[in-house]
This record gives structure tokens, sequence and C-alpha cells, in this order.
């Protein structure tokens, strides 16, 4: 998710000054093996949320959504949560 909202399109990169999702990437393995999965999953040069994470598990769904609201997603003064693509 994190990738989706603020990675690079056509590579395995991403722009963000949060720690947390600095190290959560990291984890993930170095750029070329993000790139092979992101690659994979058919997303690599044209971001979209691949078929399969829509029928995914909910924890995997709740995780994809987590990331693209950690980079994309705001909260109102009034504590809506707003997501914008």
């Amino acid at each position: 998710g994190a990738w989706l909202g603020d990675g690079t399109s056509k590579a395995a990169q991403i722009t963000t000054a949060d720690p947390e999702i600095l190290m959560r990437i990291e984890g993930e393995g170095d750029a070329a093996a993000l790139q092979a999965r992101l690659r994979t999953l058919g997303v690599l040069g044209q971001k979209h949320i691949p078929m399969q994470y829509l029928r995914a598990s909910e924890g995997q769904r709740r995780a994809l959504l987590a990331g693209l609201l950690d980079t994309d997603g705001t909260v109102t003064n009034g504590g809506a949560v707003q997501f914008c693509v």
C-alpha cells in the first residue's frame, strides 16, 4: 500500500520521510527483490490494486489500506478519514 501511495511507478522506489514506512520497506529486502515482487504482482509500470488483493484475507486488505492511508490519507477536523487518489 505504501508503494502504491508514494512509490515510483516504474521502479522499486518510494519517497517518504516517515521512518516507520522506510523500516518496513527495507525489511522486505533489497530493491531488486522488491522490484521482482512488484513485477510479479503486475503493478510495476502501471500502479493499481491487483485483483488478488481485493480477494485477499481481511488482514492483507487492512494492511494494503493502511499503507495507502499512511501515504495519501488524512483525517479531517471532524474526524472523518479521507483518501485521495
